[in-house]
């Protein structure tokens, strides 16, 4: 029997009794309601998902993305993306090092970002009995609530440049660690611009569509008011008020709303020695030009 229990106050709900795999009408729509409801949802105990499966349940919920670094694709499978610090035997990387260690929304940088994400743990770190390599979420939602009206009206009609090719101060270094992005790869994410305050396309609530990862510069602004205006935005957004972190459990599904959230994955196992190994397997689904 299909249940669900709030995990965070902002946003974050866990979900159990539903097997993704035969998942379909009616279960499909308690499980996109809980979504929008709550932002990021947990699905426990998904063992005998099949990557097949996660492939066919992400369908239902929309056009399915293809990442930009399709090297990083599970073999045969170029709709799941690996984030991994394993490596094959020939010592090549199997995923994406460091993925998602900083606070983005998924593919912000795209004309058409992601509505939903969906990540599943196939192998998580664990160190004395504690398992490592949390992600974090906030709500955009609530910390655009959380405005005062003067800010409110200061950004209502801004819009910024969101970039994959232009590193921001959270994502120096990355090709370093990942790997570079070809001119080719580069050639097919060209800069896109966003709404500061987007509405979302189901909920209509407001929210705030900047983040540190990708957003690199607000329009029609001197270049100093965009940089400081946009370190105050990204530092209120992430503030612990709007967060819920994820304490990863084997066979977890975790699915977030783009829209309406960020996330940032904790990094605390990257530098242990011997090495201890993170690998998820994400399915994505496109959304609408955010407005």
């Amino acid at each position: 029997m299909l249940s669900v229990h709030r995990l965070g106050k902002a946003l974050g709900a866990e979900i159990t009794g539903m097997e993704l795999g035969a998942l379909n009408g009616g279960g499909l729509d308690s499980l996109k309601s809980a979504l929008y409801e709550h932002g990021v949802i947990c699905i426990r105990d998904q063992s005998r998902l099949t990557p097949e499966q996660q492939i066919a349940f992400t369908r239902k919920l929309g056009e399915l993305h293809q990442h930009v670094l399709g090297q990083y694709a599970l073999e045969g499978h170029p709709e799941i993306l690996v984030a991994s610090n394993e490596t094959d035997v020939a010592g090549n990387a199997i995923g994406i090092l460091d993925a998602g260690q900083y606070w983005h929304t998924d593919i912000s940088y795209e004309e058409r970002p992601l509505s939903f994400s969906l990540l599943r743990a196939i192998k998580l770190p664990e160190q004395d009995g504690t398992i490592l390599g949390d992600t974090q979420f906030v709500s955009t939602a609530a910390s655009y609530d959380a405005l005062d009206d003067a800010m409110k009206e200061r950004i209502g009609g801004l819009k910024a440049v969101h970039s994959y090719t232009t590193l921001t101060k959270a994502r120096q270094g990355r090709e370093k660690i990942r790997g570079k992005t070809s001119k080719a790869q580069k050639n097919t994410v060209p800069d896109s611009v966003h709404p500061v305050v987007r509405t979302h396309p189901d909920t209509k609530r407001k929210c705030l569509y900047v983040n540190e990862g990708f957003t690199v510069r607000i329009c029609d602004i001197p270049e100093d008011e965009s940089e400081a205006l946009l370190e105050e935005l990204f530092e209120h957004i992430k503030q612990p008020a709007f967060m819920y972190r994820h304490q990863w459990q084997p066979n977890d599904v975790v699915i977030w709303d783009n829209v309406q959230t960020q996330h940032c994955a904790v990094g605390d196992y990257s530098h242990i020695d011997p090495p201890l190994y993170r690998t998820m397997h994400r399915t994505a689904v496109k959304g609408s030009v955010p407005f």
